[in-house]
């Protein structure tokens, strides 16, 4: 929830997250990882003009069940590795080639690992996220 609260306030340049407080609905946790992966998510694909952005592929199913064995919103590391792919793709010199990665961040304070590897169809395909033990 608190990502996609954070992706919708990102998108209507904080409309919906007024709307919210105005309203009297509560639940989101602003101060999260997720609410903040969330907004990064909502940046990028409102900034996207469908050159040079990255279109990310999550094998959710894959991972899943491991991110809330650890007590994590999927939604939300989604959102946090999201905005961690599109950094990367983003930093990689113009015309080479960019082949599979890795990265690690922390979300909700558990320290996750990503692989990713980029589709022929330029898509950039997200296949695990894991806690590092």
């Amino acid at each position: 929830m608190n990502a996609s609260a954070g992706f919708g306030d990102a998108l209507s340049f904080g409309l919906t997250g007024f709307a919210r407080h105005h309203l009297g609905i509560g639940g989101v946790d602003e101060c999260s990882s997720g609410y903040s992966g969330g907004q990064m998510a909502g940046i990028v694909a409102g900034l996207a003009d469908g050159e040079g952005e990255a279109e990310i592929a999550f094998q959710t199913s894959h991972y899943a069940s491991r991110l809330l064995a650890e007590g994590l919103d999927v939604a939300g590391a989604e959102a946090a590795v999201a905005g961690e792919v599109s950094a990367t793709v983003s930093s990689a010199t113009a015309g080479s080639a960019l082949g599979s990665f890795s990265g690690r961040l922390t979300v909700d304070n558990v320290l996750l690992e990503y692989r990713a590897f980029p589709l022929s169809n330029g898509t950039i395909n997200v296949g695990t996220i894991f806690p590092v033990r």
